[in-house]
């Protein structure tokens, strides 16, 4: 059966060997090595060898054209978002560790199907602050502080915005703490950093609206309240189109 499959292997350089590689970090390459291959039921763990730490695989038989096309896939930046980002959480990783590394067919020492440039990588500095008009989304969660631009946290979803405001805005906003949704206006302070993703510091909030968290089918119901008081057929979206279309 071993014949039959094809080996690969990542190799982490100048880091890591396989008697100082820690076996939690071995486990995160692992799990994103496995996202980035796809084909899961597929691909087996093998050994890690001697010189850097080589992480061997073994890709059954069938799966091989799958996984090289991800490869490729991957190596163009044309595969899929979750690849993409295991791909990226290699390459941080290996940063943080002060290596780089290969992803490489088993005995292909001069050639590499992908590269993950690690440490090696050059930086581009961080540029800003930039400040730009923004709109945010989000619960109000809490307002507070002693100066006159106070702290006001919005919660979207598993997000915290973490914005200002003067007292006065605070004061509008603080009564719709954790039951209203708002939509806030206001500027953002924004910086590139050294890997080229745009990071938001600072929103200063200018107003907001507050918005109607009633549910959609009780929002509909109003709407067709409305066309049956004004006498409008149940139909007239129908026959509007229909009228455009004539």
């Amino acid at each position: 059966m071993t014949d039959q499959r094809e080996l690969l292997e990542f190799v982490i350089k100048d880091s890591y060997t396989p008697t100082t590689l820690p076996m939690a970090r071995l486990a995160e390459y692992l799990a994103d090595l496995a996202t980035m291959l796809g084909e899961k039921d597929h691909v087996h763990f093998v050994e890690l060898r001697e010189s850097s730490s080589a992480v061997i695989h073994a890709i059954d038989h069938e799966a091989a054209p799958k996984v090289r096309a991800q490869i490729q896939a991957a190596r163009n930046k044309d595969a899929d978002p979750e690849v993409m980002g295991a791909m990226e959480r290699i390459d941080r990783r290996l940063r943080a560790d002060n290596g780089y590394g290969v992803l490489r067919a088993v005995g292909d020492t001069d050639g590499r199907l992908l590269y993950f440039p690690g440490a090696s990588r050059e930086l581009d500095e961080e540029y800003g602050p930039f400040y730009e008009q923004a709109q945010l989304y989000g619960v109000p969660i809490s307002v507070g502080g002693k100066k006159n631009i106070v702290n006001v946290n919005v919660q979207d979803g598993d997000k915290t915005h973490y914005c200002e405001a003067t007292r006065e805005v605070a004061l509008q906003i603080a009564p719709l703490l954790f039951h209203c949704h708002v939509r806030i206006y206001g500027t953002g302070r924004f910086f590139r950093d050294a890997e080229g993703q745009w990071v938001m510091k600072s929103f200063r909030i200018s107003h907001f609206d507050k918005l109607d968290a009633r549910p959609l089918a009780e929002t509909v119901e109003r709407l067709r309240a409305v066309t049956r008081k004004v006498g409008l057929d149940h139909d007239i979206i129908a026959k509007l189109a229909g009228l455009r279309e004539a």
